[in-house]
C-alpha cells in the first residue's frame, strides 16, 4: 500500500491499472475478503484503492443499489462500468443512477441514431 501513496500523480494511472504489479496484488488481496464473504471490508478497500472489478463483484453479490450509487461517484468508475456492461443491464443502471454513466450512455445512443 505504500507504493500507492508514494508515487507522484503522473504515475497514478499506471499504478491503479489492473495490469500493474500493484493492481494485481491489490486484486488478489481484495479477493481474499470477497471469498471470505467480508464484502463490506472488500468494498471499502476497493473504493479507497479504485479496484473497480472488486466493486462490481461486491455489487453482483450484495445487489446494494445505494452502494452502487456511491461507487458511481468515484472518478472513472462510470467509464469502467460502461466498458464492462452492455445492453439492458447497462441502460438499467444508467437510468436508475443517472450521473456520468447516464451521460455516456446518452452520448453513445445519440451517435447511433
Amino acid at each position: 500500500m505504500e507504493l500507492y501513496q508514494s508515487q507522484p500523480h503522473s504515475d497514478l494511472g499506471l499504478i491503479l491499472s489492473e495490469n500493474s504489479e500493484f493492481g494485481i496484488l491489490r486484486h488478489e488481496l481484495l479477493k481474499i475478503f470477497v471469498d471470505g464473504e467480508h464484502l463490506g471490508e472488500a468494498g471499502l478497500l476497493a473504493q479507497q484503492f479504485h479496484d473497480f472489478s472488486c466493486l462490481i463483484k461486491t455489487h453482483q453479490i450484495e445487489k446494494d443499489e445505494i452502494k452502487l450509487g456511491e461507487y458511481l461517484k468515484i472518478e472513472k468508475f462510470a467509464e469502467y462500468l460502461f466498458d464492462k456492461y452492455r445492453g439492458d443491464e447497462l441502460v438499467k443502471i444508467a437510468a436508475q443512477h443517472g450521473g456520468r454513466l447516464a451521460e455516456i450512455v446518452n452520448q453513445v445512443t445519440l451517435r447511433l441514431l
